[in-house]
């Protein structure tokens, strides 16, 4: 639910200043022309998200650290044409320790008892993607099997 600016907590304000990235005098008019017909609260923020994820994204060919907000609006040419994703299942180590002397110890580990996996999405388009069709997906599942440890250890 969208609150007006007086009922925010004070340690909030700080967020809704400008800043010399994003240049409130250019995009302020220019926010309430594309946005403000939206339903204040979230209906509005989810559309600011979806016109930024449809039409801004980064390119490292076109990257530089003084980029600001308004430059990216109007350069339209900082896309991606490339997406990465990541999937990765939980690692999971057990063990157990057994000291039969105080300077003796002995340790069986297995780990990755889940078996876990890694999967590598990569889709790549053939230009920017908000405007290109999809050239091809790369999939690739990494597999690693249990790996059982055995330690002894001496201490002196």
């Amino acid at each position: 639910r969208q609150q007006a600016v007086p009922n925010l907590p004070e340690e909030t304000l700080v967020f809704l200043l400008g800043s010399r990235y994003c240049e409130t005098d250019l995009l302020s008019q220019l926010a309430w022309d594309m946005f403000g017909h939206t339903t204040p609260g979230w209906q509005r923020v989810q559309a600011v998200c979806d016109y930024v994820h449809n039409h801004i994204a980064f390119d490292y060919q076109q990257a530089r650290a003084t980029r600001t907000a308004w430059e990216a609006f109007q350069e339209r040419a900082f896309r991606l044409s490339e997406v990465e994703t990541f999937k990765v299942d939980p690692w999971v180590t057990v063990y157990i320790d057994y000291k039969p002397k105080p300077d003796l110890s002995l340790r069986l580990e297995v780990l990755n008892l889940t078996e876990r996996s890694y999967e590598r999405i990569r889709e790549v388009y053939t230009g920017p993607r908000d405007r290109s069709p999809l050239s091809y997906t790369d999939v690739r599942d990494l597999r690693w099997g249990r790996v059982i440890n055995v330690r002894l250890r001496k201490t002196f």
